[in-house]
């Protein structure tokens, strides 16, 4: 509602279900959104791609996560990611180099952070092609195949 106040229009959609459904349907109609808001309910990771694929900005809201794949997955797609500076998502979004970062639980700090990207257009394919770079650079299938291979090498060396 934040965001709408100060004349951003948009669309969301709220991929997920579970316990606080019902709370988030309660609060798009207290806020006046059932206009640009959209409850998809759980999807398929293939649809999530396609999603992805789609959107302009991916938002994780979250309060507790620890590396989130579905944010290496938004930034390989070339999705702006927006994501809260908890656990180790610093470790792979540089604020406003690769992606944005607010402060958790901050809802003045994520108004602030879409109002900018959306005020900023010009600077989100230099954003989203570093995002791209950074998750084929270091988490790229054959990258984190021969860490796991040098971990497990390491391992049987320390037993022989």
């Amino acid at each position: 509602s934040e965001v709408k106040k100060r004349g951003v229009d948009f669309e969301l959609t709220i991929v997920g279900s579970g316990p606080l459904h019902e709370e988030l349907v309660g609060l798009s109609e207290k806020f006046e959104l059932n206009d640009c808001i959209y409850f998809a309910g759980a999807l398929s990771q293939s649809s999530v791609i396609s999603m992805l694929n789609q959107s302009d900005i991916f938002i994780l809201s979250s309060r507790c996560e620890g590396l989130p794949i579905v944010c290496m997955e938004a930034m390989a797609s070339g999705t702006i990611l927006i994501a809260p500076r908890i656990n180790g998502i610093p470790e792979l979004v540089q604020d406003r180099i690769n992606g944005f970062l607010f402060e958790s639980e901050s809802v003045l700090n994520l108004t602030e952070v879409i109002c900018w990207a959306n005020n900023n257009k010009n600077c989100m394919k230099e954003i989203s092609l570093l995002a791209r770079e950074k998750i084929e650079n270091e988490f790229s299938r054959k990258k984190s195949t021969k860490k796991l291979l040098n971990i497990i090498t390491y391992k049987i060396s320390q037993h022989e």
